[in-house]
């Protein structure tokens, strides 16, 4: 039986765009995720008036915010930060502190450290950034709810299914909010993609794959 091979090709320009669409939606998921901490009246004015919103306008308390992890994602969300309405970083870490302390002073964040957990157990952050590597995100968002920190986690929440549930659980029980930056479900060609396997314009789908190298993205069906 004969499989086909769906590829949906980009080229620079389009990967740009869609670059500058991640940073528009990273600040987008910044300005509902603390949302969620605000009152009822405020989210009224929100509301009523979203495309003029300032941060003069939102009456309500700044939320303080520590990033952990300085890398390439972890300055794309310190951008998407320093950008929302009500939010203030005020501690970002990094085990390469030189790195640490290179962000603090692009984005005028008044601290900066190597040790992590300095940044979830600092008495000031109300919520804390994860961009560190996959392989930390579970202890790290263990360990933020033990403190009664807010958590928005990069992609993925462990690197393993129990973890990711410890890690969900730990957060439930704590009663802080979790939010996990996957922007992709909003990206117009993987929105495409899943159309057409909705409505049938190809087979059932069994396999999918993503190449970042080639910006080439893959479904791999059998006919019908």
């Amino acid at each position: 039986m004969p499989i086909f091979r769906i590829h949906l090709l980009h080229d620079e320009y389009f990967w740009f765009r869609k670059m500058m669409m991640k940073i528009s939606l990273l600040c987008l998921f910044a300005v509902q995720f603390v949302a969620g901490f605000t009152n009822n009246a405020l989210m009224s004015a929100v509301l009523s008036s979203a495309l003029h919103m300032t941060t003069q306008e939102a009456e309500t308390k700044d939320i303080k915010v520590g990033v952990i992890g300085c890398g390439r994602i972890g300055l794309v969300h310190l951008e998407a930060i320093t950008k929302a309405p009500g939010v203030t970083p005020i501690i970002v870490s990094n085990p390469t502190v030189s790195k640490a302390e290179a962000a603090a002073k692009q984005f005028n964040v008044k601290k900066f450290t190597n040790d992590a957990m300095e940044v979830i157990e600092d008495p000031e952050v109300d919520a804390v950034w994860i961009c560190s590597p996959s392989s930390f995100h579970a202890d790290q968002i263990k360990a933020a709810a033990a403190n009664n920190k807010h958590v928005f986690c990069e992609k993925p929440i462990a690197t393993d299914l129990g973890e990711t549930v410890e890690a969900i659980n730990a957060c439930n029980e704590a009663g802080i909010k979790l939010m996990i930056g996957l922007q992709r479900r909003f990206d117009q060609n993987f929105m495409r993609v899943r159309d057409a396997v909705q409505n049938k314009e190809v087979g059932d789908p069994i396999q999918v794959s993503e190449s970042h190298l080639s910006v080439i993205y893959e479904i791999i069906t059998f006919p019908f």
